[in-house]
């Protein structure tokens, strides 16, 4: 929900396998695909042979090398949950082990079904008025449960000081918009096994035949109405379009069917006066609907929201019909994850900073801080004299830029200070603790409701050290690189510099890049929301912009699906820009000699490009394929490899074998040229 632009496509679920708890995950040597030319499949020449030995697992969609690490991660973390868990079977006091026990016990679950969930659908089936659906609505807002649209609270876009209310669409159970619309086979597929999915639930919640046919119809005709007003993916990601501040008043008087004054109400959201609706239409939609739409249909629409998303926190029937659709159907996996695995998800999820404190204690070696802010730090520079050095943007462009890029925070690692949880009680039922930990979240976590109309603590982190992955924040102007992130193939202490730089150097330059890119460049030095950009130089921009969208249009992910250059040109302009930054760091502060052969009969600048396309190794279901192409920001990881060298000049004198006559090929003329 808070704004941030991930160097991933998503933070993946805690997926992995036994057996990596004291193993390490080498970062070289190459092992190549020397039958595959690098112009025409760089991808395929590095990581062939590292996917013919990993094929997708029967419970993934993709396995990459982002999984790997997070398998290693994660096995750390049983090992710790476990010892949490018996140490709270022995009557010592701890959260991960109460919480992980209590969803480990599968006959408790089992024997308890419903019942967990007594209170919230007792409220449902009790509303008589809108008044009353209104109120249950809230009481589930409250519990992290939300049935309508996101509610939450983030930075003032046009003042970044101050925490505010968003409001933001949602509703829908189906990934976005367009899988109610798009009119092909596969998304008709999909809508049909969701409406049978709900169908289903509703059987599960002893509903009868008939019963649960009429009320999957009309849960389905309500999400479909709601999603006809979203946003779509494109749209969104113009942060003008998310922007519109309205007093509660406002909202009260434009869209009196929605119960503002219930919902501003929890724990002070009222201490400011701002809101900030992302999708107008979504609101206005929603307004609309509240009075038109028959109060039982609703009440059937907030039963499923909430059984739904807690299904796979209850018996064994809800949790297979759970797996079924979104696993199975939506995902295209064949096989679930062990419980332990999918337990262990919801308590970091739910408790991550507590997770993250133990995790870094036991598995982190602060030294490794020290290796990565020196990459980082001179990839900063690098990057500052680019810009300074821009032949295309123009003194005032360029001075403002500059100041951006010396406020920007960075943290590498995990917070000095950790979120506080004595006053979190945790009782013995699994879907219970679910809600308790997700009200907990709402109120008191980094931006909780409960900061609303105060300052912004900069200090908080908004990613856990357990993950891996990266990001960048416009409204806070700060680049994040999580402890986890921090091991091979990314970043290796013992590993040459032409290794680092490709690997955590080029994520690193992908992040700072971001802050001046389509979305994050309109942010000011502060995170405030503010057009700094002389206009001349935007129009320079989006012809450089244009280059880059126009050759991954030309990917086809899946038979007929092409990569939307339109939606994933942020993750391409930023692919490019790290890559370039990392490579000029490298080259003034990595090394010494640029073509002397190593011990592999590698050079060290071919070593570099080779390193960043093995940090995107990966495979891949043509499901998975096809649904990324249709939604996804981040392009798959073969065409993020098959792209963003291919602009960098200096990948030429590195593999002198690739020319005009590759398809990958770029000539001079048809590369961007940005940093």
């Amino acid at each position: 929900m808070v704004k941030v632009l991930l160097f991933l496509a998503i933070l993946l679920p805690l997926l992995i396998q036994a057996g990596y708890a004291n193993t390490t995950i080498v970062s070289g040597p190459f092992t190549l695909d020397t039958g595959v030319n690098p112009g025409d499949d760089l991808f395929g020449y590095v990581n062939n042979p590292w996917i013919e030995n990993h094929p997708v697992p029967e419970n993934k969609s993709s396995y990459t090398a982002f999984t790997e690490v997070e398998e290693k991660t994660l096995e750390q973390l049983r090992i710790l949950f476990e010892h949490e868990a018996d140490d709270y079977a022995t009557g010592q006091e701890s959260l991960i082990g109460k919480f992980y026990s209590n969803g480990m016990d599968t006959g408790s679950i089992d024997r308890q079904d419903l019942s967990p969930l007594k209170r919230e659908l007792t409220s449902i089936d009790e509303v008589s008025s809108h008044s009353d659906l209104m109120n249950v609505s809230v009481l589930l807002v409250q519990e992290g449960i939300f049935p309508f649209f996101l509610y939450y609270s983030d930075q003032d876009p046009m003042n970044s000081s101050y925490i505010i209310s968003q409001v933001e669409q949602g509703g829908l159970g189906l990934p976005d918009r367009d899988y109610y619309f798009r009119n092909n086979t596969g998304s008709r597929k999909i809508r049909e096994e969701y409406r049978r999915h709900i169908k289903n639930t509703f059987l599960l919640m002893n509903e009868n035949e008939t019963e649960a046919d009429c009320d999957a119809r009309a849960v389905y005709r309500i999400e479909e109405e709601i999603a006809s007003s979203h946003y779509t993916e494109i749209e969104n990601r113009d942060p003008w379009n998310t922007t519109h501040i309205l007093s509660w008043n406002d909202l009260n008087s434009q869209y009196p069917n929605i119960s503002w004054d219930t919902l501003s109400s929890i724990n002070g959201s009222g201490k400011s006066d701002r809101v900030n609706v992302h999708q107008i239409s979504a609101v206005s939609k929603l307004d609309q609907m509240l009075m038109e739409v028959p109060l039982n249909d609703w009440k059937k629409f907030l039963k499923f929201k909430f059984v739904d998303s807690l299904s796979e926190s209850l018996s064994k029937a809800f949790e297979e019909e759970h797996f079924n659709f979104y696993g199975r159907i939506l995902d295209g996996v064949n096989t679930p994850e062990p419980r332990w695995k999918r337990v262990l998800a919801t308590v970091d999820a739910g408790i991550s900073e507590e997770v993250g404190r133990r995790y870094v204690e036991n598995y982190f070696n602060s030294s490794v801080r020290e290796k990565a802010k020196n990459i980082s730090h001179t990839i900063r520079l690098e990057l500052r004299e680019r810009i300074q050095n821009l032949t295309w943007m123009e003194n005032s462009t360029r001075n403002a830029a500059v100041e951006k890029l010396d406020a920007m925070d960075e943290k590498i690692g995990y917070p000095d200070n950790w979120m506080d949880y004595s006053d979190l009680n945790l009782s013995d039922s699994y879907a219970r603790n679910i809600l308790e930990t997700n009200h907990h979240k709402l109120i008191h976590g980094p931006m909780g409701l409960e900061k609303i109309g105060g300052t912004v603590d900069r200090t908080a982190w908004l990613m856990s050290p357990q993950t891996t992955n990266a990001y960048y924040s416009p409204g806070r102007n700060e680049i994040v690189f999580p402890a986890a992130m921090l091991q091979p193939p990314f970043f290796d202490p013992a590993e040459n510099d032409s290794i680092n730089y490709g690997g955590i150097g080029a994520v690193m330059g992908h992040e700072m890049t971001h802050g001046f890119d389509d979305q994050g460049g309109q942010y000011d030095k502060d995170g405030n929301l503010r057009n700094w950009w002389d206009s001349t130089d935007t129009a320079k921009f989006v012809v450089q912009e244009r280059l880059i969208i126009d050759q991954v249009n030309r990917f086809e992910a899946a038979p007929g699906v092409f990569i939307n250059g339109n939606l994933t040109v942020g993750e391409d302009v930023a692919d490019f820009g790290g890559l370039t930054l990392a490579y000029h760091a490298w080259d003034k502060n990595g090394r010494d000699v640029i073509d002397e052969p190593n011990s592999n009969n590698i050079t060290p600048v071919r070593e570099f490009f080779m390193s960043f396309a093995r940090s995107m190794q990966g495979n891949a279901t043509d499901q998975f394929l096809r649904a990324s192409a249709l939604t996804g920001q981040h392009p798959w990881n073969k065409f993020r490899v098959n792209g963003a060298p291919f602009n960098v000049p200096e990948f030429y004198n590195a593999f002198p074998e690739v020319g005009p006559g590759n398809p990958l090929y770029r000539a001079p003329e048809e590369r961007p040229v940005i940093w």
